[in-house]
């Protein structure tokens, strides 16, 4: 609410986060925030912005990266006059007050997705600015730090069900999630779940039910990075357990060694000293209030730094068959 600029990149919050939307609108109108906008087309919020560069689809690195490389006071790549004036409008609130960056998440599923939202954080450290990624369902923030904090270990979700497509996975464990079309070739199929879904359902070996945000103790961490408490209304339905039961007593099954906690609180407690946004929240705090995770937390110091962005490769390339990468 008291950011001197908004960057807004690669997201139409007008379709898919109303009530922000109509936030920046009234920053832009009422405060005369500056409104900055990176993306493939023009979006209600147009109206409203100082600034506005347009791309093609497939090309949102190449204008993240010399952006990054403009404020980080190098240069590199092919010039571009909008992107330099985008770079001195944040720059200017900067030295004013506070930035915030905007990013919608699509171009986190693709292959190099992680390397995607490396790029929009480092741009983001280089403005000393909070972070806002624009997700779809209910604590996908708190997920979304936790595998920033495993450093891209594993596979990507695209690779994950390339692999089942292929015959190449004895075993699919899908958790709140389903089957991409075509990706049911895997040897076996275990799905734990509130609802059974529609293409995962109909193959499942194995179906573990789960209980639903009523009848369990946790936390939600928001768009801003809020984390708040949830507490359980109504004991579990049926046979259904909380997610973190499920997988304790499936490890306790395998001989597992590190899944014997018992309380929710000792869980995210674990969680706390494993993932630098969680650092220093906890249950009882959360008791008196709500708290912010912190960004900026663990190795990376905020300083800004152009090196190794432009050297990657991209592992999807527009083509005659899919123009737009």
């Amino acid at each position: 609410k008291e950011a001197e600029a908004v960057l807004v990149v690669g997201a139409d919050p007008d379709f898919s986060h109303t009530v922000l939307a109509l936030m920046l609108e009234r920053a832009a109108k009422e405060r005369r925030a500056r409104l900055v906008l990176f993306g493939t087309h023009g979006t209600r919020l147009s109206d409203y912005a100082v600034c506005e560069v347009r791309h093609a689809p497939g090309e949102e690195r190449q204008v993240l990266e010399w952006l990054h490389k403009r404020l980080a006071g190098g240069a590199g790549g092919e010039p571009r006059e909008d992107v330099d004036q985008a770079a001195e409008i944040l720059e200017a609130a900067k030295a004013q007050g506070s930035v915030v960056v905007v990013y919608g998440t699509g171009m986190m599923r693709r292959l190099d997705g992680a390397a995607n939202r490396e790029l929009v954080e480092a741009v983001a450290k280089a403005l000393s600015a909070k972070v806002m990624p624009l997700l779809s369902r209910a604590n996908d923030r708190g997920a979304l730090e936790i595998a920033s904090a495993l450093g891209g270990r594993g596979l990507t979700t695209p690779e994950i069900f390339e692999a089942a497509r292929s015959g190449r996975m004895d075993l699919l464990y899908l958790i709140g999630e389903d089957l991409w079309p075509g990706s049911d070739d895997a040897k076996c199929v275990v799905v734990q779940d509130m609802f059974l879904p529609p293409e995962a359902g109909r193959i499942a070996d194995v179906v573990l039910p789960v209980a639903s945000f009523a009848e369990i103790d946790g936390t939600y961490t928001n768009l801003e990075g809020r984390v708040q408490r949830l507490r359980r209304a109504i004991p579990p339905l049926g046979a259904s357990k909380p997610d973190w039961e499920v997988l304790s007593r499936l490890a306790e099954q395998l001989g597992v060694e590190g899944f014997q906690s018992s309380e929710p609180s000792k869980i995210f407690a674990e969680l706390a000293s494993a993932v630098p946004f969680f650092k220093g929240v906890s249950y009882k705090a959360l008791e008196k209030k709500t708290l912010f995770g912190k960004r900026n937390a663990g190795k990376r110091d905020g300083s800004a730094s152009s090196e190794g962005f432009g050297r990657r490769p991209r592992s999807e390339t527009p083509s005659a068959e899919y123009p737009f990468s």
